[in-house]
Formats: structure tokens, C-alpha cells, sequence
């Protein structure tokens, strides 16, 4: 499936709709936003269990503004930002950001204005996941006012906040679950991470 936002830059997704959908009851979503460099295919085991356990998975694919498809978090385009530097790597090649640099929070609350007109969804039950920029992207959807307030929860995987990112969201309270492990090298869980 495509859509196409605003901006007119199209992109894929990966819809999965649960084994018992009869498109009358309205059911959650979830959107799942791959990692860096990633694709809509990222995930397979969120979208069987959504098909099984009866809610509906959109993945996108991100934007390839730069050389890979990606989610413009916070940090991992702008760095340094007010508390130094985003990045641990000693040789900087994983320091010069490579996410996209046009806001992709227009580019979710689109794809969110089409599955709600598409697919039967409950709009108070929409939750968003994501894994490492996924992850990270989810701050600026909590923060984004596109956005922010059209997600009951949020679920980033191995993607905490960057240094001096971390904007609180724009209509707390938000239900947030985040899964960090403390000797990811990728997306450090630095002290600094949590102000």
C-alpha cells in the first residue's frame, strides 16, 4: 500500500489487519516506525500478533530524504543539542545524524488521517511503537501538536531520548513503556538521557 502526504513524497506500508476483522467493529492500531536504515518488513512478529490477537499494524516505511529511510527524532538529526553532543561514537560515523531532515510528524498524522478514513479503527485505541530511530521518533510525535494527543501510549524499544531532547509531551499525561538495555552501544541510556 502507498500513501502520499502533504509534502508529495510517497512512501510504503505494511498494513495487517486481524484474522477476525469484519470491518464494522472498530479496532485498535498500532504504528510501528522501523529503525534507522530500516523498512515497513522490520517487525513480523508485532504483525502476526496483532493479526492473531485483534488489532490492526500499520508500518511505514521512513523517509529517504538522505541516503536511507528514516524518522527525524530528536537527536538524531540536530546535534549537539543543549546538553552537548547526541553521540558516544569515537569516530563520529555514527554522529553525523543520516535521519530525515523534513518533519515526518505531518508525514505520521497523514498516514494516521488515511487509516482512520480506510480502516476500521478505534481512534481513542491508536498506540505508536518503534525500535532504536522509531524509538526515538516517538518523543517528537508526543511533543509534534500533529500529533500529539492522537496516540493513547507510546512503546519505543531501545531508543531513549537523546541528550537534551527530551521534550516532554504536549498533552500530559501520555502513557509511555519504554524497553532500554543498559549496554546498548547504539542508543546509550546515558544519565543525561533522562533530563
Amino acid at each position: 500500500m502507498r500513501y502520499r502526504p502533504a509534502s508529495g513524497q510517497p512512501t510504503q506500508y505494511r498494513l495487517m489487519l486481524p484474522q477476525h476483522a469484519d470491518g464494522k467493529t472498530p479496532l485498535p492500531l498500532v504504528l510501528s516506525f522501523h529503525g534507522w536504515a530500516g523498512n515497513l518488513s522490520e517487525r513480523p512478529v508485532l504483525l502476526a500478533h496483532g493479526r492473531q490477537h485483534g488489532y490492526i499494524v500499520a508500518a511505514p516505511t521512513g523517509f529517504a530524504d538522505d541516503l536511507w529511510p528514516s524518522w527525524n527524532g530528536g537527536g538524531s538529526t540536530r546535534s549537539p543539542g543543549r546538553l552537548g553532543a547526541t553521540c558516544l561514537d569515537p569516530t563520529g560515523s555514527l554522529c553525523l545524524g543520516g535521519a530525515t531532515a523534513t518533519p515526518p510528524a505531518a508525514r505520521a498524522a497523514a498516514l494516521l488521517d488515511e487509516l482512520l478514513g480506510d480502516v476500521c479503527v478505534d481512534a481513542s485505541r491508536v498506540f505508536a511503537t518503534g525500535v532504536s530511530n522509531g524509538a526515538i521518533f516517538l518523543y517528537e510525535l508526543a511533543s509534534d501538536p500533529r500529533t500529539a494527543g492522537r496516540f493513547a501510549g507510546y512503546a519505543p524499544v531501545v531508543g531513549s531520548p537523546h541528550a537534551g531532547f527530551n521534550a516532554p509531551p504536549l498533552h500530559p499525561p501520555a502513557a509511555f513503556f519504554g524497553v532500554w538495555g543498559e549496554l546498548d552501544t547504539t542508543v546509550p541510556p546515558a544519565a543525561a538521557n533522562a533530563s
